[in-house]
């Protein structure tokens, strides 16, 4: 039995964000380092930095039909943390944002795996205590179909 949708399109997520660089048309190197379920403490070494950490935390049913379809809404935070201080770390977490926004659009059906990507938003915090870091989070959501029981098979 092969991996689950959920777990191809986790998959699909990551290779894609990894594509993220200045050689490839966008505006920072956030694609080298890209993590999925990877504590953000884990990659607070400066040398580490910028990165990326991909979390797929939810995945509810949208629609269970009795033709056999199951509709879901997976949806997904990414941890965009930049080791810059001050304006220079606003704007670089900016900049990734825009990258990764850019990135998910770039084929929101994940190679016909989906029907559909969409944006749910992004926020930034500074890291108050050490002032040292900048944080922010981007939020989106995948649709997808598949199997009523079979959740490897999209129909």
């Amino acid at each position: 039995m092969g991996d689950s949708l959920r777990q191809q399109l986790v998959e699909k997520v990551a290779a894609r964000l990894a594509t993220i660089s200045v050689a490839n048309g966008y505006r920072s190197e956030a694609g080298a380092q890209v993590h999925v379920w990877r504590p953000a403490s884990a990659v607070l070494d400066r040398a580490n930095l910028p990165a990326l950490v991909i979390r797929d935390t939810s995945d509810e049913v949208t629609d269970a039909r009795t033709t056999g379809k199951t509709y879901r809404a997976l949806g997904f935070e990414i941890d965009v943390v930049v080791g810059e201080s001050g304006e220079v770390a606003a704007e670089s977490a900016r900049h990734i944002i825009a990258d990764v926004q850019e990135a998910i659009g770039s084929d929101e059906r994940w190679d016909s795996l989906a029907r559909l990507s969409q944006w749910d938003g992004d926020s930034m915090v500074v890291d108050q205590a050490e002032r040292k870091l900048v944080m922010a989070q981007v939020r989106f959501t995948i649709l997808y179909d598949h199997g009523r029981w079979t959740p490897d098979t999209r129909v």
